[in-house]
């Protein structure tokens, strides 16, 4: 039986859907493959054609001498006495936990004269980092100041805590000065701050932004301390003055720019070498710590698709910074400011395409900005300097600052913050200043007003006013209620009644006057102390601080639940008329104080800490 046409006809259309379907997809599998094709050797073209310009652009900075890599990037070490390591041994005596009553943190300079309690915290600060002084002195006029650490990649996770240290050196040094200005020495302070521009130069000596930005916080501490003892120095033969050739000394290194220009130079091109070396580090998986094995796993399988884009990022950072380099160390902040907009426009780093070059490129306005802002510090530095010695000379100040030409100051600083502007001055009068036109780069006359319509004048606020000002005839002491309470505070108050330390169990204790004053830094000595009735020996204020290892900044709320460890030792101090401070040593070394508000402080004795230098002393 024939079939029907109409079947047949339908096989055929069947059968012609199919050859379609058939010649549908092998052309969809040739294009899939055509555009795979296309992708790799697009990112074979790519890869190639980005390595072969970051190749071109490292080997130009090796063609020119410029360090690329952490063996490049080591700073030649001279032979001789290295300054760098006398510093590095101070910083770790002056930047540890100290066993003055008050610890001191940062020691801002205050306008002189100071406080008694000051006094007391400077002097016992002092004391307590005296073995620094040696390292000081063997450092002063070393023939290298050079950093010794060995670079090595990956550089991103390299520790400085000799920066850290470093400005722990200043902070003692300023100390130091403030100090012996007070007691009439000024030969001395000016002595000890002639420090503060070598230890900097220490610091920078790490070739990256973040030493180059210690150095000039260091410098820029200098230069407060200067401007603080300025209108108070005496400057002449007398025993106790500050001698002309000193002051001349101080004057020329706070004006000289020159190694700091080369400092920032260095950081950047420390920082260059960083940039190249971290995405290095992505590119052939070497990322260290920052991986899991599992994620290093992962990674080696992802990085070789992402190697173009690390690489494109790479030579990104490359060519940025090095145009940034090569506007470095211009006369002035708006003439820098100017160029940066030119060679580093923010929508040069914009897109998804830029990621790790955004993250890895520093804020170049703000670095270099930082580094005007301590030019100008010590340019007005100088400038008070030599204000003091001129009055000093004539019995009167200057009419101007041109008076001070030749003898005093070489020429007129120019203002590092004004376009081929001088420092400007208003000199007569009871409250003499001099001024640089400040942040926003336009002279106000010397205004002090901050946004807001605060009151200006107090140290800290200098850069969030209109013009930088300095008053020459010092500034006003802040007298908020905080300051205040400091002021009033009597550190040798006596101890109206002291009730000595007891055991939870029954313990005879020991009489008040046969007791021996423990080992501060042995818990058991401490403990034997408190057991025995020690508490009821303490005479002042000062002995509780020193006895109960306690500053208010080290204080952090108490989370000792009441059913842990029973306290091994408890009593009660009471100072003045009402400040009644209970305590609780344990035998795992905590000490739970509570001040007369009710505010319970807990510290754990920490005897062997992971760092040696926190280890035996109250946290």
């Amino acid at each position: 039986m024939t079939q029907p046409a109409e079947l047949d006809y339908g096989r055929e259309e069947v059968s012609a859907l199919r050859q379609r379907a058939k010649r549908f997809a092998r052309w969809t599998w040739r294009l899939m493959a055509g555009l795979v094709l296309v992708a790799v050797l697009s990112h074979a073209v790519w890869l190639a054609w980005v390595t072969l310009k970051l190749n071109r652009a490292i080997a130009a900075l090796a063609a020119a001498g410029e360090p690329s890599t952490p063996a490049t990037l080591q700073p030649p070490v001279p032979p001789g006495h290295n300054a760098y390591d006398d510093y590095v041994a101070a910083g770790k005596i002056t930047s540890r936990e100290t066993t003055a009553e008050l610890r001191i943190d940062v020691l801002d300079p205050l306008a002189p004269p100071p406080f008694e309690f000051e006094r007391t915290r400077w002097k016992a600060y002092i004391d307590d980092c005296a073995a620094a002084i040696p390292f000081i002195d063997a450092a002063d006029g070393a023939p290298v100041n050079v950093m010794t650490r060995q670079m090595v990649s990956p550089l991103f996770q390299q520790l400085l805590p000799e920066l850290n240290q470093f400005r722990s050196v200043a902070t003692f040094q300023g100390a130091r000065a403030e100090l012996a200005h007070d007691a009439g020495r000024d030969d001395l302070a000016i002595h000890h701050l002639s420090v503060i521009d070598p230890l900097s130069v220490a610091a920078a000596s790490h070739p990256s932004l973040v030493g180059m930005l210690v150095g000039v916080g260091i410098r820029s501490l200098g230069a407060a301390h200067y401007l603080n003892i300025a209108h108070t120095l005496r400057i002449g033969t007398q025993p106790g003055d500050a001698r002309p050739e000193q002051v001349k000394k101080a004057i020329e290194v706070l004006l000289d720019f020159r190694a700091s220009g080369a400092e920032q130079l260095a950081a950047f091109r420390g920082e260059r070498a960083t940039q190249i070396d971290t995405l290095a580090a992505m590119d052939n998986g070497t990322m260290g710590s920052l991986l899991s094995p599992r994620q290093s796993q992962g990674w080696a399988i992802g990085r070789y698709f992402v190697r173009p884009y690390i690489r494109a990022n790479s030579l990104t950072c490359v060519e940025t910074t090095t145009q940034v380099i090569g506007m470095l160390n211009e006369p002035d902040w708006p003439s820098a400011k100017q160029r940066l907009l030119i060679v580093a426009p923010s929508s040069r780093l914009g897109g998804p395409f830029k990621f790790f070059a955004q993250m890895l490129l520093p804020s170049f306005d703000r670095a270099i900005e930082v580094s005007y802002h301590d030019r100008t510090d010590r340019t007005l530095a100088a400038i008070a300097l030599a204000v003091r010695w001129y009055e000093l000379d004539h019995g009167k100040r200057p009419a101007s600052l041109a008076d001070l030409v030749p003898q005093y100051l070489s020429a007129v600083p120019r203002d590092p913050m004004a376009s081929n502007q001088p420092i400007q001055a208003r000199l007569a009068g009871a409250d003499p200043i001099i001024w640089s036109v400040g942040k926003n780069g336009t002279d106000e006359h010397g205004s002090q007003g901050v946004p807001g319509n605060r009151a200006g004048g107090n140290q800290g606020l200098e850069w969030a006013m209109q013009d930088r000002v300095e008053q020459l005839a010092g500034h006003p002491r802040d007298l908020s209620p905080d300051m205040q309470r400091l002021v009033d505070l009597d550190l040798d108050e006596p101890i109206l009644s002291a009730r000595p330390a007891t055991r939870p169990t029954t313990q005879p204790a020991t009489a008040a006057s046969a007791i021996s004053p423990p080992d501060w830094d042995d818990i058991t000595s401490m403990t034997a102390w408190a057991e025995n009735g020690g508490i009821a020996s303490l005479k002042t204020r000062r002995d509780v601080y020193r006895a109960l290892r306690f500053a208010i900044e080290d204080g952090q709320p108490a989370t000792r639940p009441a059913t842990q460890l029973a306290p091994a030792v408890v009593g009660t101090v009471t100072l003045g008329t009402q400040n009644v401070y209970q305590y609780a040593i344990y035998s795992d070394g905590g000490l739970l104080l509570t001040w007369p508000d009710g505010v319970s402080l807990h510290h754990r004795w920490n005897p062997a800490g992971p760092n040696p230098d926190d280890r035996g002393f109250w946290r």
